[in-house]
């Protein structure tokens, strides 16, 4: 389960042995599945009723906190193996107790848990057929020689003015942009953010086009701290649009690599002038499932703001939280969303719409003063005008 660099070596060994290799990674494309002579599964439920050896290699993020439990733990055979080395917190450990201590799980080896050091009355102790380790990779002499010597080389370079490399971050880049291109910057990363909260599939592909005079010529040097030669605003839209996904959240340097590491195409690229606006950031993500787009600009008051989503025109101001929702194009729509947001004590700040054509696809873009609750959320997906539904941070 994850086919990032890790999985992807884990892979390669467990290849060398001629196993049949079976992985469940939505955020991997194809192609490097394909590559690594691997079967890309859509259904986790697929991998883990297939599966003789199950091993983790996810970070933990929302969607992998507790994503097997006694339900998953029940697909799976027998006689399974099951490793976890990734991040404790991903298999529900009550659960796998109970089905190591019933047999129901052949065997597994645990490096991570919810609790590290695992507590002394934590119901794995009491099971046979676990082996645990105490996540000190990084401990050894070995390791923390290392560290000190890489630690060492990069604080003579900095100090000699050389290039360095293993950064964590760029706090200095945006200090170093004009007011309007800092505006853009900040867009940027909203605009990444946002396509994270309601793109679906595999992605491979981001394009991040600059159009305009004010994006002529290069705004500042592309090395940075990395050796990715990209404008500052696709460091941005890439942050925003990777930390989603990771509980430990991503970098402009780490961002970068998270999208190599999953075998993502980065482009950048430069237009003239468009009708209507002098200058604009355009970010399109292309993934196994389809194409969307998200159009930002900045105008005199530095305020950056969505002009587009897909299709759709717009004028949104990229900050705060929001419901997102795609409808048929019929009367009555929107007062039935006020209606159901009022009732619930939902104060609405803005209203913001496009649509297609007359009684076709619409789109609603709805700033509020709260967040939306899960059930609230519901009744308004259930509306039957409604396609989608959604709530998004900026």
């Amino acid at each position: 389960m994850g086919l990032g660099r890790i999985g992807t070596e884990v892979a390669k060994r467990a290849g060398s042995f001629d196993m049949r290799i079976i992985a469940y990674d939505p955020y991997i494309k194809r192609e490097k599945a394909d590559k690594l002579a691997v079967e890309l599964v859509d259904d986790l439920d697929d991998l883990l009723a297939r599966s003789d050896i199950i091993t983790f290699h996810v970070p933990l993020t929302d969607e992998t906190t507790g994503m097997v439990g006694k339900r998953e733990l029940d697909l799976m055979k027998d006689q399974v193996v099951l490793i976890n080395c990734a991040r404790g917190g991903v298999v529900q450990e009550k659960a796998l107790a109970e089905a190591l201590g019933k047999g129901r799980i052949f065997m597994a080896a645990l490096d991570v848990f919810d609790v590290e050091p695992l507590p002394g009355d934590s119901p794995l102790r009491k099971v046979p057929n676990l082996i645990v380790t105490p996540h000190l990779g990084a401990n050894t002499e070995e390791a923390q020689k290392n560290v000190s010597v890489i630690i060492a080389q990069q604080v003579v370079n900095v100090l000699k003015g050389r290039s360095y490399e293993n950064a964590v971050n760029l706090p200095y880049v945006r200090g170093r942009l004009a007011p309007e291109l800092q505006a853009y910057f900040d867009l940027s990363e909203k605009m990444g953010r946002l396509l994270a909260q309601f793109l679906s599939g595999r992605i491979e592909e981001v394009q991040i086009t600059l159009v305009g005079p004010l994006f002529a010529e290069d705004v500042s040097e592309k090395v940075f701290d990395s050796p990715f030669r990209y404008q500052p605003f696709t460091f941005a839209a890439l942050k925003g649009l990777m930390e989603l996904r990771l509980r430990e959240g991503a970098t402009y340097i780490s961002a970068p690599y998270y999208a190599k590491e999953r075998g993502i195409s980065i482009l950048e690229a430069k237009a003239d002038r468009v009708k209507n606006y002098s200058d604009l950031i355009t970010v399109k993500v292309v993934t196994d499932r389809g194409v969307n787009t998200v159009e930002g600009t900045v105008f005199a008051d530095l305020k950056g703001r969505i002009i587009g989503i897909d299709q759709f025109r717009v004028d949104v101001v990229a900050k705060g939280t929001f419901l997102f929702f795609t409808n048929q194009d019929r009367p009555g729509v929107i007062g039935k969303v006020g209606t159901i947001l009022g009732r619930n004590h939902i104060n609405v700040a803005g209203f913001y719409l496009g649509r297609e054509s007359y009684q076709g696809s619409a789109l609603g873009f709805v700033s509020l003063d709260s967040r939306i609750p899960e059930g609230v959320l519901k009744e308004i997906k259930d509306l039957p005008e409604i396609l989608e539904a959604r709530e998004i941070i900026l």
